[in-house]
């Protein structure tokens, strides 16, 4: 029996999602103010907000799920559903909380280098799949039925 890494994708792209945003944040941080920033007393409830923010979202939107055929430019459009929605509910819930004192250089700091990261990690992601699948670690059995004309079609479609 093969191990199909398929099965522990989405967990995976999960966790490194929440790396990333994680990781953005510290960067973010260590970007503006040249520290580890994490004492001050406005950087736990971003975190905490962000966080949740963007575990609910994405639960919600599934944006941690690569439907195939693989098209980046889908997967780019759910990510960026899910992150507009985080942003509202992020900028949201610090204006109700009345976090006046965050940084707004530092939420849109946070942002780019979340999206910028997460961009590149899909891409990095779907080089390394599509490169899997060409190299033939993907291959399935098919049954063909049809035709002469239209199974060798598909038969060809299916090699390249």
């Amino acid at each position: 029996m093969q191990l199909r890494y398929s099965r522990y994708q989405p967990q995976l792209i999960f966790i490194s999602d929440l790396i990333l945003l994680n990781t953005a944040i510290v960067t973010t941080g260590l970007l503006l103010f040249g520290t580890f920033f994490l004492q001050s007393f406005y950087i736990a409830p971003l975190l905490v907000l962000s966080n949740l923010s963007w575990v609910f979202f994405a639960i919600w939107n599934r944006s941690y799920v690569l439907h195939r055929p693989l098209n980046l430019s889908d997967n780019i459009n759910n990510i960026l559903i899910a992150l507009g929605y985080h942003i509202a509910t992020l900028f949201g819930t610090l204006l109700v909380l009345k976090l006046y004192n965050v940084p707004r250089s530092l939420l849109l700091l946070h942002i780019l280098v979340f999206f910028i990261g997460i961009l590149i990690h899909r891409s990095a992601l779907f080089f390394l799949l599509d490169n899997i699948r060409k190299r033939g670690y993907n291959r399935r059995r098919v049954l063909i039925i049809g035709t002469k004309d239209i199974a060798l079609r598909l038969k060809k479609s299916f090699s390249s």
